[in-house]
């Protein structure tokens, strides 16, 4: 089992939300981290002590997130669900090699350990908290935006839906997900 692009993107844009507006101008050395605030908040906000710990600093690392995914697991397994971590460009999915554990993932995927896995994705995502625009500059890199701009008169989720239409080739649902999970072409440019 794995989770959708489109549930990716929602889970995606949930912590974009929650998160404020845009900060311009990329990370590195002296740059302000735009994402250390909103991490800090949620802290504040924690019902566990792992979860406390992990976000106080402002910042989950990819040990924490690795770490709040082998719990999300455990938990899992607990619930007769065999899951595994896979490796999607530079983030952790869940798998089930063909079975239906949603029931089980969504339980065990829940509070602080829902929390520390979806600041940490959104970071990775969008490093600079710029919401729709760093998924639309991936698809337009691509190639499957055209005209010269990457922002088209439709949502993002409309640009979606018909990316991802049934009628869709292989080709380009491939770079739509490259785009979902990694839109700052970390891993693949």
């Amino acid at each position: 089992m794995r989770r959708s692009s489109a549930a990716l993107i929602g889970g995606a844009v949930a912590a974009l939300v929650i998160a404020g507006a845009a900060a311009a101008g990329p990370i590195g050395r002296g740059t302000p981290d735009p994402w250390r605030a909103t991490t800090t908040a949620a802290g504040r906000h924690a019902q566990s002590p792992f979860g406390r710990s992990v976000l106080a600093d402002g910042v989950v690392s990819p040990a924490e997130y690795a770490e709040a995914t082998n719990l999300v697991i455990t938990c899992a397994k607990g619930r007769g669900a065999v899951l595994t971590a896979e490796q999607r460009y530079g983030l952790l999915i869940f798998s089930s090699t063909g079975q239906d554990y949603s029931a089980a993932l969504d339980a065990c995927e829940t509070g602080d350990l829902a929390t520390v896995r979806q600041l940490y994705e959104a970071r990775y995502k969008d490093p600079r908290k710029e919401g729709d625009q760093v998924y639309l500059r991936c698809l337009s890199q691509v190639g499957l935006l055209t005209g010269g701009s990457a922002a088209p008169a439709e949502p993002l989720s409309a640009t979606l839906d018909r990316l991802m239409s049934a009628a869709a080739p292989a080709a380009t649902l491939g770079l739509v997900d490259r785009c979902l999970y990694d839109p700052a072409g970390r891993t693949w440019q």
